[in-house]
Order: structure tokens, then C-alpha cells, then sequence
């Protein structure tokens, strides 16, 4: 995706009830970015949300199309990549959800379309449960790339379990891409990238810490990997966002027993009981899982491609 059409892209947000869904449903009709901003009014009779108003607005979007250019060359001049949502890199799971429509990314960018497990949890969880993530992770990195969110707690216990294992990790930030959160982590998010590892982000480069952000956040942390690791939640927040993101995506959904004995777990309970998610005890049992929804798909697909022959 060219940088210039990216720009022509991003820009259509900053009209006044145009955001990134209805600039994705824009950029869509049209045979060209360029052609969005040319030629008759008549041109938006498709979309009722676009009036004359924001024609008009449309029309005048010359400076921060501009503004977002100079953004992408100055980012890519200090080694921070930029991805937008139709670029062959952008992983497709991500753009079939919420799709933020650019990332930053900073570090090995191939590693957002390599296999990957999702883990989230409580900032609050104890060292049982901050352990027992680590753990997992580490067992698990040779054969999967290790994403969280970079909070504390089991964010930060899984990002250095996959590092003690010898293996890569990627930090979904909740800031913009130079704005790492928290700082009591920016030595960690450093080793990572000294590692091979990868930041990303979806928001404005130097965007602080904000509520939105961090739920957006949690939607990318769910959205990017084959199946997410809930290790402990009291049934509230952010991480249970998370696991209603990955049930609406139908990425399978791992929990550890509550009786191992780390805290909290009532959200883990409820989890369970709603039979939304497989209890796991070692990474073994992550495999027997990933291998059995990837058998799954494989029957789905040759059963349709069955079903498709027979109507021919």
C-alpha cells in the first residue's frame, strides 16, 4: 500500500463522523484513493453519512494528507515501519476484525504472520499465576511466537518466559509506538527488541496512555494469534474483553485449572462453567489443542470444497 494512498486513507477519519470502518467502507468503493477525492458530489450517493458538509471538509483534507506523509517518512527514517491495512504484511485475522487501519511496528515486522499464542491476564495476578505464565511461555516459544500486551503482571511474565525459552515475542502497545507504557517496562520492551522481537501499535506515534487505547489494544492482542492463554481474571476489565474478543472470533480460547492455586481466578471459573474454553496443564496440552482446531479446519475446508464440486 502506497504511502500516499495510506495517507489518503487515514485522512478521511478526521471528518467529523467518519471513523475507521466507514473510511475502510469509502476507500472500498472506489477504484482508486485518488478518486475519493476527485470528480462530482454525486460520487458519495452510496453513503448517507456523507453529506455536503463533509465534501466540503473532504475537500480541504490537502494538509493532513500531507502531515500523515511527512509522518510516515519521519518514522521510517528512525527504523519504525509502517503497515497499512491493505498491505501484504498486515495479518489478515487483525484486518477481519476490528482492523486498526495502520501499525506501527518497530523490530522484525515478519514475525506478525507467524504462528503465535495470545496471553492475558490480570495486572493484579499473584506469583503463582505470574509464574505459571512464564512457564508456559517458555515451553511454548520454540514453536510459537509469544504476544501480549506489555502490561505488568502476566503480560510482562509471559513476554520474559518466551525469551527465557530463547524465542520471540511481540509487545501489542496500548501507546503510540514512541510512547512505550508502562516505564517500568521499557528496559524489557528494549531486550525484546535487542532479541528479534517486535513492538506494535495502533495509535499516533507519540500517543499517550488512554483508556480507548488500551481496550483497542486488547482487541489487536486477541485478533493476532491462532489462540489466547486467559491465565487469570477476577471477571472484570480488560482481560475479559479480551476473551469475549477471541469467543466472537472463535479463536479457541485456553484457561490453567483453578485449582492450581494462583489468584485471581474467579473469571476463570466463569469462563469455565460457560464451556467457552479448554482447561490446559502444560504446553503438551496447548499442542493436542492447536493440532485438533487445525485437523478441524482442514476437514471444514476439504468438505466444502466436496460441497462446492457436487453444485457444479
Amino acid at each position: 500500500m502506497k504511502d500516499t494512498d495510506l495517507a489518503r486513507l487515514l485522512a478521511l477519519t478526521d471528518i467529523n463522523g467518519v471513523g475507521p470502518k466507514r473510511a475502510r467502507a469509502i476507500y472500498d468503493f472506489f477504484d482508486s484513493a485518488s478518486d475519493i477525492y476527485e470528480g462530482s458530489p454525486n460520487r458519495f450517493n452510496e453513503f448517507h453519512y456523507v453529506d455536503d458538509s463533509k465534501i466540503d471538509h473532504l475537500n480541504e483534507l490537502g494538509d493532513e494528507i500531507r502531515a500523515y506523509e511527512s509522518q510516515f517518512k519521519r518514522c521510517r527514517n528512525r527504523g519504525i515501519d509502517v503497515i497499512g491495512i491493505y498491505d501484504a504484511r498486515y495479518p489478515k485475522s487483525l484486518r477481519d476484525h476490528h482492523g486498526p487501519l495502520v501499525l506501527y511496528t518497530q523490530g522484525d515486522s515478519s514475525l506478525l504472520k507467524q504462528p503465535s499464542i495470545s496471553f492475558a491476564g490480570s495486572r493484579e495476578t499473584d506469583t503463582n499465576g505470574c509464574e505459571w505464565a512464564h512457564r508456559m511461555a517458555e515451553n511454548l516459544t520454540g514453536e510459537y511466537v509469544i504476544v501480549s500486551g506489555g502490561a505488568l503482571g502476566v503480560d510482562t511474565a509471559a513476554h520474559k518466559g518466551a525469551l527465557a525459552g530463547d524465542g520471540k515475542t511481540i509487545v501489542v502497545l496500548g501507546t503510540g509506538i514512541d510512547n512505550w507504557y508502562p516505564e517500568k517496562n521499557e528496559t524489557l520492551f528494549t531486550e525484546i527488541l535487542d532479541l528479534g522481537g517486535l513492538l506494535v501499535s495502533h495509535r499516533e506515534p507519540n500517543a499517550g496512555p488512554a483508556r480507548h487505547g488500551f481496550l483497542r489494544r486488547n482487541k489487536t492482542n486477541a485478533a493476532l494469534s491462532e489462540t489466547i492463554i486467559i491465565v487469570a481474571t477476577d471477571g472484570s476489565g480488560g482481560t475479559m474483553s479480551q476473551y469475549r474478543d477471541a469467543t466472537s472470533l472463535g479463536t479457541p480460547v485456553l484457561v490453567p485449572p483453578p485449582s492450581y492455586g494462583h489468584s485471581p481466578t474467579e473469571g476463570i471459573e466463569q469462563i469455565i462453567n460457560a464451556g467457552t474454553a479448554t482447561v490446559i496443564n502444560s504446553a503438551d496440552d496447548v499442542n493436542s489443542v492447536m493440532t485438533s482446531d487445525q485437523h478441524h479446519l482442514e476437514s471444514s475446508s476439504n468438505q466444502t470444497s466436496l460441497d462446492d464440486w457436487a453444485e457444479e
